[in-house]
């Protein structure tokens, strides 16, 4: 798995707990607050596996 791949996982996982609707903007949000750089295709990609 690549950081991106791990630090959206994680994102979406966060936003699941909550009781947030997973979101590709949401997921990018997260993601960019925990100062990690990514591919812009991961969130969009991840959204629909969760």
């Amino acid at each position: 798995m690549s950081t991106s791949e791990v630090a959206c996982s994680y994102a979406a996982l966060i936003l699941f707990d909550d009781g947030i609707p997973i979101t590709a903007e949401k997921i990018s949000t997260l993601v960019k607050a925990a100062n990690v750089k990514i591919d812009s295709y991961w969130p969009w990609s991840l959204r629909k596996a969760f």
